[in-house]
């Protein structure tokens, strides 16, 4: 995927202009959308038309701090993270996150102050993807080393569940996903292959950002709690 194609095009450009200012920090987006359209006016463009200005400052910022930028920079974390595998029948619900780590991933965030687990995993669940879990099973815990999308952490404490759903019908949340959708066994273990490919250093840091496979945290999670195992038997 390139640069352009990822903008979330189907925003307005009040709402790319939110949506930037939240991923890229205000500062720097503010910052380069006025650099942006002062060079845009030397260039004949005045008024500068919102929509153009709104899609070249995304770009910029793109360009400048990468995909990998955090939208939650002023944020302290709390090194409790809790993500939920959501099956309909033998389909996996995977989302490609706007920020953070690259790659398919379950749905997964930060405790908030006053929830627990299973309470995270449930709120998270509906604002990315629209589900609306009743149940789920705790299935594993361990501390995962890695970088984290805000301050203050090298580490994260996870609790990971699996939840079950007959709901087909995704809602994508253009603040937190490029793409949401159910997987098939085989597909998923694809995903895994190219993730197991990417850290054998088979496939370039370039490549990998354009097609990333399973996020790396999730393959150890997946791989550890059998999850792999379980797919190959239906692929």
């Amino acid at each position: 995927m390139s640069i352009e194609q990822s903008i979330p095009t189907a925003l307005t450009p009040t709402e790319l202009y939110s949506l930037g200012a939240r991923r890229f920090r205000s500062d720097r987006w503010a910052s380069m959308a006025l650099n942006i359209s002062a060079e845009l006016q030397k260039h004949g463009f005045d008024p500068v038309p919102p929509d153009l200005l709104a899609n070249l400052t995304w770009v910029a910022c793109m360009q400048a701090w990468g995909p990998e930028t955090a939208h939650n920079v002023d944020k302290h974390c709390t090194r409790k993270v809790a993500g939920v595998l959501i099956w309909q029948g033998t389909r996996l619900l995977l989302q490609e996150r706007l920020t953070g780590a690259s790659g398919m991933a379950p749905s997964a965030g930060h405790l908030e102050a006053s929830e627990d687990a299973k309470e995270a995993i449930r709120r998270e669940a509906e604002e990315e993807t629209g589900i609306l879990l009743a149940q789920c099973t705790l299935i594993g815990q361990g501390r995962r080393f890695e970088q984290c999308k805000r301050y203050g952490s090298d580490y994260h404490d996870w609790s990971i569940f699996e939840g079950y759903t007959e709901q087909q019908e995704l809602r994508l949340n253009p603040f937190e996903s490029k793409r949401i959708g159910w997987y098939e066994p085989y597909e998923v273990l694809e995903l895994a292959k190219r993730t197991e490919e990417y850290l054998r250093q088979r496939i370039s840091s370039f490549d990998w950002q354009q097609r990333p496979g399973l996020e790396v945290v999730w393959y150890w999670w997946m791989k550890e709690l059998g999850i792999l195992d379980r797919l190959q038997q239906h692929a």
